[in-house]
């Protein structure tokens, strides 16, 4: 992960200075400017970079990508492309060619690692919900190609990127969203907590999970069809979302399991926390087709192996929901 971070941040500094040089020849101020702001961002990000490399270092960060190597790769290229294109700020061309420049820039910057890890790293600052960096920049671009009617083919080419980008974010949300109940997936929940426990880790923190298993659910789709089914899982998810605290992660962990994770929590938190999402699932599906939930629930502090130590927790959250559902079903039980 330290090579993968290090040619982030590296991508980033080129990039930087072919804002830095754009705006070192604009004649007009106001395009100066905005020149000058990208730079500042791509400047800001270092501070995201130097976070994660140092907690890398410490060996905080875990493996991301399956594929190393294949990232690492990428990276490269994206490095050397963007270095020639450095080399290119005093190519003679004509008043449109800042804006190539700036545009191909751009491209290269919507590579997903760089937008995954920024995402991952502003978490890990404390961002609940961190809005993309390069739809940002990538809008003030645009809106100065078309303040200054650089051409149907700038104009054009402004349009296929947008619709990358917001392509690109559309399908990181498909992979982190679970398409029925629309919270996140097992994958879009880890990427989503990973950051939070490191942060929690950092600040002597108490993280708590809960998991909740619907009770005999088979029978709902045996007795009302699986297209009911669905809408009990949806119905279910809903009311989770509006029992939970804005800072708290709530997935799917499959099936008709639900997984939330809480942060920070204090001496007895968990429990009452599972008490309240199993009693609003009971009362909230009460009617023709309703439905219990067996929570199972611990919390704990996380120390230097946070990866080690979510694990552990959540065998013990497992453990918790197996006594919970032998025990009777719609109850909870939570180790603290």
């Amino acid at each position: 992960m330290k090579s993968i971070l290090r040619l982030c941040q590296a991508v980033e500094e080129q990039a930087k200075e072919v804002y830095e040089g754009l705006a070192q020849r604009a004649a007009d101020p106001d395009l100066a400017s905005m020149w000058r702001e990208l730079a500042m961002e791509e400047g800001r990000h270092r501070e995201h970079w130097q976070m994660l490399l140092r907690s890398a270092e410490r060996g905080q960060v875990p493996s991301l990508f399956p594929n190393e190597e294949e990232v690492e790769a990428e990276l490269r290229s994206v490095l050397t492309r963007i270095a020639a294109l450095r080399s290119g700020l005093d190519a003679p061309g004509n008043a449109a060619w800042p804006f190539v420049l700036g545009l191909r820039v751009q491209f290269q910057l919507l590579q997903p690692t760089l937008e995954y890890l920024l995402q991952w790293a502003r978490r890990l600052s404390g961002e609940a919900e961190p809005k993309s960096g390069s739809e940002q920049a990538l809008g003030r671009l645009v809106a100065a190609v078309r303040r200054c009617g650089a051409g149907p083919e700038l104009d054009l080419a402004c349009e296929m990127l947008v619709a990358l980008q917001r392509q690109n974010q559309q399908l990181l949300l498909q992979s982190h969203r679970d398409a029925l109940t629309g919270v996140r997936n097992r994958r879009g929940f880890l990427d989503a907590i990973f950051p939070l426990c490191h942060l929690a880790q950092r600040s002597g923190q108490t993280v708590g999970f809960l998991m909740l298993d619907l009770d005999d659910f088979k029978r709902v789709n045996d007795e009302h069809g699986h297209e009911r089914g669905d809408e009990v899982l949806r119905a279910v998810a809903r009311i989770l979302q509006g029992n939970m605290r804005q800072s708290d992660v709530l997935g799917r962990h499959g099936g008709d399991q639900f997984i939330v994770f809480l942060s920070p929590v204090v001496a007895g938190a968990v429990a009452a926390v599972g008490e309240k999402l199993r009693l609003a699932v009971e009362e909230g599906t009460a009617g023709e087709c309703p439905v219990t939930a067996s929570v199972g629930g611990a919390s704990g502090m996380l120390g230097r192996d946070v990866q080690r130590d979510v694990d552990k927790l959540l065998a013990r959250v497992d453990a918790c929901l197996f006594i919970a559902r032998s025990t009777g079903r719609n109850r909870v039980v939570v180790q603290e």
